[in-house]
């Protein structure tokens, strides 16, 4: 029996969850097209392309309805993106040029026309075009495998099943997550993508977890070995030990809730990205969508801003799935990370302090009042609307944004249009001046939510997406628990119910202090929300206040982390340094750039790069057997 996990490598998650499989490399590739000549006229080569396309197209109507009668209807939803890009007369005319121009066969044609639209993608410096360039990929490889006559599938080169796996591969190809979750296998490890990649989206939808690492190159020798991946945790554990197995997979397991009641403690909200997502959900126990992020809406166009009858349809599609239930609807939180590919936000030296969510309605008011209208019209005879603002620092600017939605209800009044005259207007707690400025935030608001994600970072100026400063980022911090007891106090006297929308809230372990704290309502993803109830139910309020009295005491987040029974995620230095992490200094343990990096090195046949020419000189003095047991 294995007693000693082997190794332990470092990443960040781009989709929840905890699985265990054999880690198997994968590369999806239809190899033997590139570069090959036509046989054939170049009229004839459009023809076949021609058939390919509608071929292809057909297929995945077929799908879409599939997933429709499975209620994955985010992949539905992905899937007709696809077939719109294949309807529509841009990548097809490219296809045609190139096939008339360099007389290539059409397999080559198209991965020629489509490699020349991902390079424009990925240059532009847009995370929303980057983030699309795997869907090009995926079709082109698509295309390709038909036309070159092979099996249309991704994972028909593994030489073993693939099923119980977890697969390593550079991206999540869309198609290659729903191929791969028919298939049974168990997760993922890539080097690339965000969880708002469709991939990403994807496997969510499916609960299957991705891990995201550096260099996945430098995996290759664990090849075929038994791993845990973690995605909450950011870890693939190699070879894990009986210890790390059990409470890991015990915490992430779907439990069914035999008490149909909700809990007292707290009431449990969805998160959610897309309407669709709600196809098939069981709201036994559920009051209804916590918070409904917007964004996908504006970030899935081309050529401008979804008008206010596009708006209007979404949110109606919203209203309806969530009847008879609540449904919180986040007003547009563009900026930061979330660029938009036809809107220039301008000079962003530092995208998380510059223009982001009301900040650029002081330029563009009409966004915000033309997303107000199509709510309201949608929202007609639904009375259980709730309005979340984002990123409201004080009081000044609530009024601003206040302002602007009377605007919009005044307009509509005027116009004789029906809408939904009654709503509550609730604030998105993620600044520190918020906090600050909360007892009078709450006077106007009618309640509140904690964006934990946005609110710790900005309390530690840490971007979490960095290894190096990632030790004092979480929310079993004491100096984040004494933030949300503050919160939790003043809305407690102000009578208004508090939410936290942020990942602090799936945190099974962290939950009786949250709810001693006085958090009221908890706004989790829809595959998460039964583990959170099944929670809920096994506490109670007494040990729930205790354990939050004590955790409120601790000097460190190490103290908290004990008092809750478990280890927390290795952070920083220490995280960085574990054993398999080739991309960080085998010295100091920071994370470094390999990429033209000169301070380098190899050893045992394998590259380790160094933050500075003392690092490295360091390790060279190292005796060679020493590191090759540290590897």
């Amino acid at each position: 029996m294995t007693t000693e996990t082997r190794e332990t490598v470092t990443g960040s998650g781009i989709a929840p969850g905890v699985a265990q499989g054999i880690l198997r490399f994968f590369a999806p590739v239809a190899e033997g097209t590139r570069g090959s000549a036509a046989t054939g006229e170049p009229e004839t080569e459009i023809e076949r392309f021609a058939q390919h396309v509608g071929s292809l197209i057909e297929d995945l109507r077929e799908m879409v309805a599939r997933l429709g009668e499975d209620s994955a209807s985010p992949g539905a939803d992905i899937l007709r993106s696809h077939i719109l890009l294949l309807e529509g007369s841009s990548l097809r005319s490219r296809v045609e040029e190139t096939i008339r121009s360099s007389s290539l066969a059409a397999e080559a044609a198209v991965e020629h026309a489509i490699e020349e639209i991902v390079r424009v993608f990925e240059g532009s410096g847009n995370p929303v075009l980057v983030e699309r360039a795997p869907d090009l990929r995926d079709l082109a490889i698509q295309l390709r495998q038909r036309l070159a006559g092979q099996q249309p599938s991704l994972l028909a080169g593994l030489p073993q099943d693939p099923s119980e796996s977890i697969l390593a591969t550079r991206e999540l190809l869309p198609s290659l997550v729903l191929e791969a979750h028919t298939r049974g296998v168990r997760g993922f490890v890539v080097d690339r993508g965000t969880p708002l990649s469709h991939g990403a989206i994807l496997a969510q939808s499916f609960d299957l977890p991705v891990l995201r690492v550096p260099r996945l190159e430098a995996l290759w020798s664990l090849d075929g070995s038994r791993v845990l991946l973690d995605a909450d945790r950011g870890e693939l554990l190699v070879e894990p030990a009986a210890a790390d197995l059990e409470p890991r997979l015990t915490e992430a397991a779907p439990v069914v809730v035999p008490d149909p009641e909700p809990s007292p403690l707290a009431r449990v909200w969805l998160n959610v990205m897309d309407p669709a997502q709600l196809v098939g959900v069981d709201w036994t126990g559920v009051e209804g969508v916590g918070l409904y992020r917007t964004e996908m809406l504006f970030l899935g166009g081309r050529s401008g801003m979804p008008s206010e009858e596009e708006q209007a349809r979404a949110y109606r599609n919203l209203f309806e799935r969530c009847a008879p239930g609540r449904a919180t609807v986040r007003t547009l939180d563009i900026g930061g990370d979330k660029a938009l590919p036809y809107f220039s936000l301008g000079p962003q030296d530092n995208p998380a302090l510059g223009l982001r969510a009301h900040r650029i309605y002081r330029f563009h008011p009409e966004i915000l009042i033309t997303q107000v209208r199509a709510i309201l019209r949608a929202a007609t005879g639904f009375p259980a609307l709730r309005l979340l603002f984002p990123m409201i620092e004080c009081v000044e600017e609530w009024r601003f944004v206040q302002g602007l939605v009377d605007q919009a209800v005044d307009s509509l009044a005027a116009e004789g249009v029906a809408f939904q005259e009654r709503f509550e207007r609730g604030v998105l707690v993620e600044t520190p001046s918020a906090v600050w400025s909360f007892p009078r935030l709450l006077e106007a608001a009618d309640f509140a939510s904690i964006g934990t994600n946005d609110l710790i970072q900005y309390l530690f100026a840490v971007d979490r997406s960095n290894p190096n400063v990632l030790r004092t980022y979480g929310p079993e911090h004491p100096v984040v628990l004494q933030v949300l007891d503050a919160l939790a106090r003043d809305a407690k006297k102000a009578g208004k119910p508090l939410a936290i929308c942020g990942k602090a809230g799936t945190d099974l372990t962290l939950l009786p202090v949250l709810i001693g704290l006085g958090i009221t309502d908890l706004s989790v993803p829809i595959n998460r929300a039964q583990a959170v109830r099944a929670r809920l139910a096994a506490l109670g309020p007494r040990e729930c206040r205790r354990v939050a009295r004590e955790c409120l005491r601790a000097k460190a987040p190490d103290e908290v982390l004990e008092l809750l029974g478990r280890p927390g995620p290795p952070k920083g230095p220490d995280a960085a340094s574990h054993r398999g992490a080739e991309w960080m200094d085998p010295v100091c343990g920071m994370a470094v750039h390999a990429d033209g990096n000169p301070l380098s090195t190899v050893r045992h046949g394998r590259q380790f790069y160094f933050c500075s020419r003392e690092c490295l000189d360091a390790f060279l003095r190292q005796p060679a057997d020493l590191t090759n047991q540290t590897k």
